[in-house]
């Protein structure tokens, strides 16, 4: 059944109570609105590429397995302002009520929109039958797709107004008179008000009070969530059971694990290999089958039937073995169960307890660090009240004029919008939302805006002393005051080395001289870049006005705020000794809490706190000089290579990842200590607990910190100092929890009893950081296990484990093997259906109906920027292992994938010369894609390496290149990323490449050729894997016709390079920009790339000294010919562009005059030349016809096209005598090449005054041109 968008008959299939609704809400999706402005509505069905039958049947599925229930569940989930009106009329609403509803929950339409949409089918309250009838017809319009969404929001406006000509169109659309498409063109031209037009204007002093007014509705202050409370005052009570409850279930896992550890030691007696294969058995697929225990422990885990480990037992020491032991065996492993499921009990109700405390204080931290972020990215700090300078205009009433000073704002209001006034439609998770700062005078900012005016209006935080200063600039934590003679030092990205990684440069300067409130350097420094301003002006601290700077902006003498701007923003450090630095981070540790590193050789290992990362590990390598004589520190971080740093650098990577001893004991018991030493002042707390109202405040105060005694001393770590907002937790209850967790961690377990403590002990925020540790242990350990067992393992195979992990381990384990490899595919659909199984619900990945990773999954609601699902992978995969997991994991692969890719470079040199006889390069790259697409293995790695070495050397022709890059995005064998790497490193040997990755709204020439036409035009987007699949298939179609040209390039890619790549003036641009760049082209590629050259580009090309590249040789001069016709005859079939031929053909007659020493003949050898005899032999690109055949050819087509306009072309292609013998012949010359110098602008403007082009493009259809 086929429907066509005039359908209005309601149409019903089967007897399903949804159909009538679901026929309209199926021609919604399927007819869509194909503008870049999508229509209400309207949902893309390309992606799928399914036909209207196909489309319609799998929407009625879907709601053919929905029920009413099911709908409403959708509903619930909808924004609480249009939660009852949707269910209202999804119970009781006609069919286009219903309609909307299905949008709204399929977050097709905003509730916005919804609201809108609604308000015009009722004919927006109108009481005149014919308006409310327009207003109908505009919301049916719209939900239909007929107009676009923008449209509909502009009429609405107008329609409101009572806009007479917007009457008249809504009328004319609603009579059939215009068709959509007219109607949104003819709307976006009328000038009609919109509301934020009739704003009034306001004094910046009013702008800044109706902000304040308003985001005190709207914001939440950073204040508010820095003082919020958090915990239940009844919650102690719970805690202190809950304690008492962990205290026995772990005394009872622990008992049973010695019993089933004794056990094991006389089943085994010294037979060490069994015993390990005991310890391990319970949890072993390979014995126990599906009876296998599995982590983390359920709460409802069944106990192990008996049989199961009597078979287990059999298998391990025969039937004797297992009569002898069975009985004993089933008891232990049942009594271990027991305990298990306890534990799993009580973990539960700790998490259920900690987990708001906990996210609260998470939320506090999260904000800290975002706070400072923002504060060295503004370069001042962020509080309230805090008075910035900055250049003003004031209107002066004695002169009438405005001024420029330097006047003082100052920050009213910092907080962030509620998540709801960001995205009221689709889905978003709850959150602080977007960072608004408003400023008196200068209006409300973002993070993004504020410091673009702060550029603008060279703003600084206003500080009047040193000391303030120092505080600022965050110099106060170390000990470090600022002082005359200070070494000072920074880095300055210089560029980018072989592995796209950035290369840093310290620059170092120093403090001259501080003297009245300024802070002198010794010598100039930049405070803003060029890149930085644009075109935007700013204020020059010199004139007092504003004016758009030239060049970077350098400064010597600062102002303490503007000196602290610079450091922020800079990332400027004090120069320092290895014992200053020593100094200043004992200082920074007593501030922070934790146990600071210390710079010495042979010094343990430092790790994160638990609120970053979590995961990085940085070790100290060595100490050396560096080549001036300061001290430098070698480091190592996880899982990288060595780095060199400055002590001051240390310092600053010690405070951003806030590193502590990694030894967890030696935290423990450090932390153990702290609480033993407070126990005297816990004793008094408890007993205020039994006395009066008074004392009980009194001792809350001194648990709050509002007394003198502080609750815990000295700090843990900074997790600490956020803990004591919390309304409860005496130090009673944190000391027994502490205590029985740490006496329950040292102990030696298996790596089944380091994983349950480790979840449980992730919710405590004040050990947290010791059980994420030793969870990441005993996971390490694990995993390890497995990559073990995968060292034989094929790729294929490891994929297919990895699609099939039976647990996070498993998986862990096999994405790092592939990783190490350089085989990990991030674009794999069914990588990410293997992430959700385990990662949070919450970043799982949603999987795209035709698994196209390239397909938009889900919109930030935020930006409202679609995602891929391999956008949110990082996200996914640091939810389950630790953040920044992700990126190493992606620059290892990506690293060790260009190595091993490098490496099968070398092959290419061996295959060059044919030894297996099969066509040299050209032949292995059929062989491979011929294997792949049998469904055999081929590597990647070795594929991309051949195909760059054929590139480099120029071992293949263009049309193979073209060919082999398409079969391998589109078989799968390169992801789509490898495009834009290949384009990114040989642009210069192949500037058509940039078609490929480019946004440029091409044509994709006729109706038969790829990607098909119904599918509609690019739009501007870039290429996905379906249109490689695309043209694939259609280049596929010569293989079909002639086995020659199986899995080998044939027509119809010469008919895709010459018509598709070049069939867009888009296209032919960005290449012949490429091509101004390009020094290292390919000599078999000539025939393509100089013809889309113009004159003076050609002019260099064929010279011969002074070249910056390799000389081309004699034949691929030669192949330029056939290249010059076959892109004159595509450009005669193509669209007419008379620019484009004209460029092209006198290109050619620049370079047939050059090479038959016509033009620039006084230069003689200075150019290439080519013998009358050469011109006789057939080109490489057509052996069949000599090259004089195409010069012939192409030569009398410009002397046609002459005669078409009445110009006679023949003395550019006349030939004289030597030079110096005869005047009457050097003067001849002289005027055949300003004949040939000026041919292009006298053939442009004489078809510019004639018929721009028609006799041009008629000649060049009619001359038979016969292409290469």
């Amino acid at each position: 059944m086929k429907f066509s968008p005039s359908q209005s008959k309601l149409i019903h299939i089967n007897k399903n109570p949804f159909n009538e609704t679901y026929f309209y809400a199926a021609r919604l999706i399927y007819f869509a609105d194909t503008d870049n402005k999508r229509a209400y509505g309207s949902a893309s069905n390309k992606a799928q590429n399914l036909s209207p039958e196909e489309e319609l049947k799998r929407r009625q599925q879907e709601l053919e397995n929905q029920t009413p229930e099911s709908m409403l569940a959708k509903i619930d989930n909808l924004p609480s302002s249009v939660q009852e009106k949707a269910k209202q009329l999804w119970k009781s609403g006609n069919i286009m009520q219903k309609t909307l509803v299905i949008q709204l929950t399929e977050h097709l339409i905003t509730p916005d929109q919804f609201r809108k949409l609604l308000k015009c089918l009722s004919g927006n309250d109108e009481n005149s039958d014919e308006r409310k009838q327009l207003f109908i017809t505009l919301a049916e319009q719209a939900i239909f797709g007929n107009i676009a969404s923008d449209a509909f929001e502009k009429a609405l406006i107008g329609m409101e107004a009572n806009n007479q000509e917007c009457e008249r169109l809504v009328a004319d659309l609603k009579n059939g008179k215009i068709k959509g498409e007219k109607f949104t063109k003819e709307i976006k031209k009328l000038k009609i008000k919109t509301r934020e037009n009739e704003l009034p204007s306001y004094t910046p002093e009013q702008v800044s009070r109706l902000l304040h007014a308003k985001m005190n509705i709207m914001m939440t202050r950073i204040e508010d969530i820095e003082n919020k409370k958090v915990g239940n005052l009844k919650d102690p009570e719970k805690l202190r059971k809950f304690a008492e409850d962990y205290k026995n279930a772990g005394e009872n896992i622990i008992n049973a694990h010695d019993d089933l550890e004794n056990l094991f030691a006389e089943m085994a007696g010294t037979d060490e290999n069994q015993l390990e294969v005991l310890r391990g058995l319970l949890w072993d697929e390979k014995y126990m089958g599906t009876h296998a225990l599995r982590e983390p422990v359920r709460i409802n885990e069944q106990d192990i039937d008996p049989e199961a480990l009597r078979s287990a037992l059999e298998k391990i020491g025969g039937k004797e073995f297992a009569e002898k032991f069975n009985n004993k065996f089933v008891q232990a492993v049942h009594a271990l169960q027991e305990a298990r499921r306890e534990m799993a009990s009580v973990e539960y109700n700790l998490k259920e307890l900690f987990e708001p405390i906990n996210n609260a204080i998470s939320e506090k931290y999260d904000l800290k660090k975002e706070i400072e972020s923002a504060e060295r990215w503004l370069g001042i700090k962020l509080r309230e009240g805090v008075k910035i300078k900055c250049l003003q205009i004031i209107y002066n009433p004695q002169t009438q004029r405005q001024e420029y000073v330097w006047g003082e704002s100052e920050i009213m209001r910092i907080g962030f919008v509620d998540d709801k006034y960001i995205e009221e439609g689709g889905e978003y998770k709850p959150g602080r939302g977007t960072m608004l700062i408003i400023v008196t005078g200068a209006g409300e900012f973002t993070l993004a805006t504020m410091r673009k005016w702060m550029d603008m209006a060279r703003a600084s935080q206003k500080i009047e002393t040193i000391e303030e200063a120092e505080k600022a600039a965050g110099l106060s934590e170390y000990g470090i005051k600022l002082a005359p003679g200070m070494n000072l030092e920074y880095d300055r990205n210089i560029g980018l080395d072989d592995r796209g990684e950035i290369i840093t440069k310290t620059e170092k300067v120093k403090i001259e001289k501080i003297e009245n409130g300024k802070i002198i350097l010794d010598r100039p420094v930049t405070v803003l870049y060029k890149e930085e301003m644009g075109n935007r002006p700013i204020a020059d601290s010199e004139s007092g006005g504003w004016k758009i700077f030239e060049n970077d902006i350098t400064q010597q003498e600062f102002e303490f705020g503007e000196f602290v701007k610079w450091f922020l923003r800079k990332g400027v450090r004090p120069s320092l000794t290895i014992n200053e630095a020593n100094a200043a981070l004992r200082a920074w540790g007593r501030n922070f809490g934790g146990e600071p590193p210390q710079i010495a050789v042979g010094n343990t290992t430092f790790r994160e706190t638990p609120r970053s990362a979590g995961t990085e590990a940085v070790s100290i390598e060595g100490i050396q000089k560096f080549p001036d004589g300061s001290d430098a520190v070698v480091v190592k971080k996880t899982g990288g290579d060595n780095q060199t740093l400055t002590p001051a650098q240390f310092l600053e990577t010690a405070r951003k990842r806030e590193l502590t001893d990694a030894d967890p004991k030696k935290y423990a018991d450090r932390a153990v200590e702290h609480i033993e030493d407070n126990q005297e002042k816990e004793k008094e707390r408890s007993k205020a607990e039994n006395e009066q109202k008074e004392r009980i405040a009194s001792a809350m105060k001194k648990k709050k910190g509002e007394g003198e005694t502080e609750v815990i001393q000295p700090h843990v770590s900074t997790i600490k100092r956020l803990w004591d907002n919390t309304t409860f937790l005496s130090l009673q209850d944190v000391t027994f929890i502490f205590k029985t967790i740490y006496e329950y961690h040292v102990r030696r377990w298996q790596r089944r009893m380091k994983n349950n403590t480790g979840s449980v002990g992730e919710h405590f925020p004040i050990v947290g950081t010791d059980f994420v540790r030793m969870k990441e242990a005993a996971e390490h350990e694990e995993v390890e296990n497995y990559k073990k067992g995968f060292e034989h393992v094929g790729i294929r195979e490891m994929r297919e484990r990895m699609y099939h992990a039976r647990n996070k381990d498993e998986l862990r384990a096999a994405i790092e093997t592939l990783v190490e490899k350089g085989q990990m595919r991030w674009d794999d659909v069914r990588l990410w259906e293997a992430i959700n199984r385990f990662t949070d619900p919450d970043k799982q990945i949603p999987i795209p109906l035709n698994m196209d990773p390239a397909a938009k999954v889900k919109q930030d609601p935020v930006t409202g920027a679609w995602k891929t699902g391999q956008d949110l992978l990082e996200p996914a995969i640091d939810a389950m292992w630790g953040e920044g997991i992700f990126g190493s994991y992606y620059n290892k692969n990506h690293h060790t994938y260009i190595s091993k890719m490098n490496e099968y470079k070398a092959k290419g040199d061996q295959l060059e010369n044919d030894p297996k006889g099969i066509g040299g390069l050209r032949g292995e790259m059929r062989k491979l894609l011929t294997i792949h697409k049998n469904g055999g293995w081929v590597n990647p790695q070795q594929y991309e390496g051949l195909y760059r070495f054929s590139i480099e050397k120029g071992k293949m022709t263009v049309e193979d290149k073209v060919y082999y890059l398409i079969q391998g995005v589109a078989t799968g064998l390169l992801s789509l990323d490898r495009v834009g790497a290949i384009n990114g490193d040989l642009l210069n040997h192949m500037p058509w490449l940039d078609y490929f990755t480019n946004k440029g709204s091409w044509k994709f020439g006729q109706a038969d050729m790829p990607p098909d036409k119904k599918l509609g035009d690019s739009g501007g987007r870039p290429y996905t894997v379906d249109d490689y699949k695309r043209i694939a298939a259609f280049l596929d179609q010569d293989g079909i016709a002639s086995k020659e040209y199986i899995n080998a390039p044939g027509p119809r890619t010469a008919k895709f390079l010459w018509e598709i790549i070049l069939g867009s003036r888009d296209s032919r641009v960005r290449i012949q920009k490429a091509l101004q760049q390009s020094d290292r082209l390919d000599h078999d590629d000539t025939h393509f790339i100089l013809p889309l050259l113009d004159s003076k580009k050609i002019t260099q090309l064929t010279k011969t000294v002074g070249l910056q590249r390799d000389r081309f040789s004699n034949p691929a001069y030669l192949n330029v010919y056939p290249g010059f016709n076959q892109y004159i005859k595509t450009l005669g079939i193509l669209e007419p562009d008379p620019e484009a031929v004209v460029k092209a053909l006198a290109s050619f007659v620049t370079y047939d005059a050059i090479l038959d020493e016509r033009y620039l003949k006084k230069h003689g050898s200075d150019y290439i030349r080519i013998t009358r005899s050469e011109f006789k032999e057939g080109a490489v690109v057509d052996p069949v016809k000599p090259v004089a055949y195409h010069r012939d050819v192409l030569q009398n087509l410009v002397l046609e096209i002459g005669r078409a306009y009445g110009q006679d072309f023949k003395m550019i292609f006349e030939k004289t005598g030597p030079l110096g013998v005869n005047p009457a012949n050097d003067q001849r010359q002289n005027k055949i090449e300003a004949q040939i110098a000026s041919f292009e602008d006298t053939l442009t403007k004489i078809i510019a005054t004639d018929d721009n082009g028609v006799k041009m493009f008629e000649v060049i259809r009619n001359a038979n041109l016969r292409g290469c």
